[in-house]
């Protein structure tokens, strides 16, 4: 079986969650079967380049970025959809379109531009996956009006659902991102040390993700703890709001840090917070857990699949700065929760390895190539297979 993926920034060393996800499935996938990841020309990350992954680098055409910015005043398309949009050109012209025709039996995207353009340019048989779907704007109206996917996959059963109400798009599986166990463990070295209790976040510094909410939870807190931000956004909104509360010198902003670098965020952290105000799943909870540190969060989008209250993370509404803070609160005063909660979160962190969530996606891939194959040896059409949507980690 022959299995393609493309994303634009799957093969970068600084890449976003969802690339990471295409990334690792790629690897999983490749010690069993023919995988091929079709990115913009880069230099492969080494767990790529070391993987049996067949890695095709597509060249973008030059004066990318004066492209992206003139392309974005004037159209609705953000800098990351034009360099798709450039991608994409570039695999028509240069015939790696015809290739994936020729060399793959499923192709799988990720983000909804790319579904777009790839469903309907591919005579492939194509499958996209919704990494959550926090609001119906204008790219997840477009995909639903102009995708020629065959399949749809969810990373979540709260997506899942989400997709059925407002679409009635029939889901095949849920196919949920996963973690290493072995790197994101809690005996990795910590990155940082301090004398006082110590609280991260990592996630975009923007609203959504309620990294203000945490700043202000936060605030009372700053005597006897310190904050450390990790991730790209927000930083001037920030630092206003730290300093609006006279707690600048408790908030550490790290900015960008390496891939490699984040196990050692968590394992330092006393405590990881996450009170985001939708997540299709929350990734960085499940990071946090790996490494044996305890998680506060909110109650919202996919984190009750994987997070019970009390027992392996601290839950709370969405924008309830109270709880929030009553919750790191609660935590940053007793070791001995910390510890058990820190203890349960490994133990639901293991369920989603990599290669527990890849043998999913496999069993998927296989399902609907089989039965395209069969379509194709007798000539016949056939309803395709039925959804086989998986339960929840167990």
């Amino acid at each position: 079986m022959r299995i393609g993926f493309y994303h634009e920034s799957a093969g970068e060393r600084e890449s976003g969650g969802i690339a990471v996800f295409v990334r690792e499935m790629a690897i999983e996938l490749a010690d069993t079967f023919d995988v091929t990841l079709y990115t913009r020309e880069c230099d492969p990350v080494p767990k790529l380049r070391e993987s049996a992954v067949d890695v095709v680098q597509i060249p973008i055409p030059g004066h990318e970025e004066a492209i992206r910015t003139a392309v974005s005043k004037v159209t609705p398309l953000n800098r990351q959809n034009v360099s798709k949009l450039l991608m994409f050109y570039a695999a028509r012209r240069d015939g790696y379109l015809d290739h994936i025709d020729r060399n793959v039996d499923l192709l799988l995207t990720s983000q909804w531009f790319d579904d777009v353009l790839l469903s309907n340019a591919t005579e492939t048989p194509t499958a996209y996956e919704f990494h959550g779907c926090p609001n119906i704007g204008l790219g997840v109206k477009t995909r639903n009006r102009f995708s020629d996917a065959e399949y749809t996959l969810v990373n979540s059963h709260h997506t899942a659902i989400r997709i059925r109400h407002e679409f009635g798009i029939s889901v095949d599986e849920v196919v949920y991102p996963g973690v290493d166990v072995d790197e994101y463990h809690p005996d990795v070295e910590p990155e940082f040390e301090h004398d006082e209790p110590a609280v991260l976040y990592v996630g975009r510094v923007t609203e959504p993700k309620g990294i203000f909410d945490l700043l202000r939870a936060f605030g009372p807190l700053a005597d006897d703890a310190t904050l450390h931000v990790v991730g790209r956004g927000d930083y001037e909104r920030a630092r206003e709001i730290a300093d609006s509360l006279g707690i600048a010198d408790a908030v550490v902003f790290e900015g960008v840090v390496p891939e490699e670098a984040l196990p050692g965020y968590y394992t330092a952290a006393d405590v990881y917070c996450l009170p985001s105000h939708y997540e299709g799943l929350g990734m960085g909870n499940i990071e946090a857990m790996a490494c044996g540190t305890p998680v506060v969060t909110t109650n919202v989008g996919g984190v009750p699949e994987y997070a019970t209250h009390e027992e392996s993370a601290l839950l709370s509404p969405p924008h309830s700065i109270e709880r929030i803070r009553a919750n790191l609160e609660r935590l940053l005063a007793d070791p001995t929760l910390r510890e058990r909660l820190g203890r349960e979160g490994r133990e639901v962190a293991e369920r989603f390895a990599w290669e527990r969530q890849a043998e999913t996606l496999a069993s998927f891939c296989e399902r609907v190539v089989e039965a395209d194959r069969g379509i194709e040896r007798d000539g016949q059409t056939r309803a395709r297979p039925a959804p086989d949507v998986s339960p929840m980690p167990e």
